[in-house]
């Protein structure tokens, strides 16, 4: 009888499950594909299905103030608009994702950089809720469920409707797609996105239905693009307290290596590990690339490797004797001053460790020199800076005390533990700001002692891809980085309070802008020809170096005589308002001749800077990790010129 029941109940569970399987289709079938109502030129698309639960969801964590004031941000334009947005709409905007976005809704926008201007299409629960929204905004016109009906909403907004489905725009001139939106509601269109190949091919390749969907495509080279793409699509999933984001794209570079890294690298990680990172520092005919920029051939560490350290006996430049595999990682302390200054320890493979040693210690014991000259007077010393060697937990281990000759400065007293050390461990070389950070990143990598390896399966198991084969992955701790950055601050605020100011980088900032948009020319008025100006010196970076020769008589800038009263000054500030153009031309006499000269120039620098505030900005950075326990990347294998990558996000629960 027993039996009898469990499988009555068995076959009844599984005939619910099939009817809500079958339900959720039907559900799915009947709902329209928003991005059919986006215009084909549209070059951002976004589209979420549940914010109003998930809303409640983040709430719940006491992440969602956090959250929201980090992706608002606090720009006058955004505040200007979102202002502007709720007294038309008479709600603020938890308010508007319960009750218009709540359900399903997209956004889409010309380019990435235009979103916040993006038009929005809504599908609410029922035409009953249409019809209640246009009523709270003020619409006397009834829709009518079968055709579309379009309504002016206060003076900023307009939309336009069609049974359950709602498409809001600004109301001004400018195109931003809400007619071409509206053309496609009515079916008087078919270039719709859903129907472009890059953005059908990206979605075809996300392994399941998600809760919502972000495309974005950039031009060639652009510097804003996300891991090297051109055209990227981001999948999210939600599940309790876990975000999971699935990232397929075409990549700009296909040259990107596709080779897979050794699970030695990072599957086992230092129990105070805060921040790390384990990729490819180049392929395999010697070149770096990575997806992450400032490990590029043409960027940071490969610039600096190149230029700063000696090429070995045989001629071989450092950067190339090293790799290609690497891991980067910070790693909290025990010392508890202020402000809290995490290690940072750097492992990369080498097929000649010992060679890779040799050519690396001349720099750094150059640097400690250095160091050791920007001493202040009172407090240099005459000591020779030398490397230390002795054995630790089995290696020779090499050290400089940079630390204890960055604090001969007072203002770096809170420098003073760092030693540099490094070492090697078979195939391994490793630098580090102190010794336990560097054995236990060496022990991580090479299976050394067990206590300072910890698994790291709670971040890298809930990744679906790993057996594809893992190309880079990273991790942070939220909590541990948000104390690290709120320590900082306090310490600026303390002893420079000028630099926690807003206004202090918009000054900074405004003040190289202007120095890098120069035209670069030393002139002077002429003595011999009235309205003209004479070339005496010519900048190293001037866009006129090529074009110009001290001597020159410049008698006409933009398309215009000079002034006769200040013509060296004329050149100037025709330069300072050339606009967007970059084209500056000048009417030049050389040798008797008169010639025309096209200079190439960058537009006019946009000194707007109200909304660059990069204090306000680590502020919400450090109040959002604070509501995250870690966060955490993988990129895998994939064919040539795709990007397959996976990030996830584990959410700190509320009290």
């Amino acid at each position: 009888m027993m039996q009898l029941v469990r499988m009555t109940t068995l076959r009844i569970s599984a005939l619910t499950l099939v009817m809500s399987l079958a339900y959720q289709m039907q559900v799915l079938a009947e709902s329209p594909d928003l991005a059919r109502l986006a215009p084909n030129d549209a070059e951002f698309y976004a589209e979420f299905r549940g914010l109003s639960e998930l809303r409640k969801r983040f709430e719940s964590m006491g992440v969602w103030q956090a959250l929201r004031g980090y992706a608002e941000g606090d720009t006058a334009e955004s505040d200007r608009w979102q202002r502007q947005t709720e007294a038309s709409l008479g709600m603020t905007s938890d308010e508007l994702i319960d009750t218009l976005l709540g359900n399903r809704a997209a956004i889409f926008a010309k380019t990435p950089a235009d979103w916040q201007d993006g038009v929005v299409i809504a599908e609410l629960k029922t035409p009953a809720d249409v019809s209640r929204l246009l009523k709270r905004w003020g619409v006397e016109t009834k829709p009518t469920p079968d055709t579309v009906s379009e309504h002016e909403i206060g003076k900023s907004l307009t939309c336009a409707t069609l049974s359950n489905l709602m498409i809001l725009g600004r109301a001004d001139s400018e195109d931003r797609g809400y007619k071409r939106a509206v053309a496609l509601l009515r079916e008087q269109s078919r270039a719709h996105l859903s129907g472009r190949t890059d953005f059908a091919a990206l979605r075809s390749h996300l392994p399941e239905a998600p809760a919502g969907v972000v495309y974005a495509k950039w031009p060639a080279s652009h510097p804003y693009s996300i891991l090297g793409c051109q055209t990227l699509m981001a999948g999210f999933y939600f599940d309790q307290t876990i975000t999971r984001c699935r990232l397929v794209g075409h990549l700009q570079d296909e040259d990107l290596t596709h080779q897979i890294l050794p699970e030695k690298f990072w599957a086992h990680r230092p129990s105070n590990e805060v921040a790390f990172l384990a990729a490819h520092m180049r392929n395999p005919d010697g070149m770096l690339a990575t997806s992450t920029p400032a490990i590029s051939s043409n960027g940071l560490l490969g610039g600096l490797l190149n230029s700063l350290v000696p090429s070995s006996a045989d001629g071989t430049p450092f950067a190339q004797s090293i790799g290609p595999q690497f891991c980067l990682s910070s790693l909290t302390r025990d010392d508890t001053r202020e402000p809290i200054m995490p290690d940072t320890a750097l492992v990369f493979s080498s097929a000649a460790p010992q060679q890779a040693i040799q050519q690396l210690e001349p720099v750094l014991l150059l640097l400690g020199n250095l160091i050791r000259m920007m001493a202040p007077a009172e407090a240099s010393t005459t000591d020779a800076v030398v490397i230390e060697r002795k054995e630790i937990g089995g290696r020779r281990v090499a050290m400089l005390p940079w630390g204890r000759l960055l604090a001969l400065r007072k203002e770096f007293a809170f420098l003073s533990p760092i030693v540099l050390a490094w070492s090697t461990d078979r195939d391994v070389v490793g630098l580090a700001t102190s010794t336990r950070a560097l054995t236990d990143c060496l022990d991580s990598v090479t299976g050394g002692r067990e206590r300072s390896r910890v698994k790291t399966g709670d971040v890298w198991n809930r990744f679906d891809g790993r057996d594809n084969g893992v190309i880079e992955c990273a991790y942070l701790r939220g909590a541990a980085w948000s104390k690290i950055l709120a320590s900082w601050l306090a310490y600026t605020e303390q002893h420079y309070p000028q630099l926690a100011n807003d206004g202090w980088w918009q000054v900074w900032a405004a003040d190289r802008m202007m120095r890098e948009a120069q035209l670069g020319l030393g002139l002077v008025n002429s003595r011999t020809q009235q309205a003209a100006a004479e070339v005496r010196e010519i900048a190293v970076n001037s866009p006129a170096r090529s074009k110009l020769r001290t001597g020159d008589t410049i008698i006409g800038a933009a398309g215009r005589a000079l002034d006769s009263a200040s013509p060296a000054r004329s050149v100037a500030q025709r330069y300072h308002d050339r606009g967007a153009s970059t084209n500056f031309p000048l009417i030049v006499l050389r040798d008797g001749k008169r010639l025309r000269i096209d200079l190439r120039v960058p537009p006019s620098p946009d000194l707007r800077l109200a909304n660059f505030k990069p204090i306000t900005s680590i502020r919400k950075i450090g109040e959002l990790l604070g509501g995250i326990k870690t966060i955490a990347y993988m990129r895998y294998r994939a064919q040539p010129g795709w990007l397959d990558a996976e990030v996830m996000v584990d959410w700190a629960e509320g009290d």
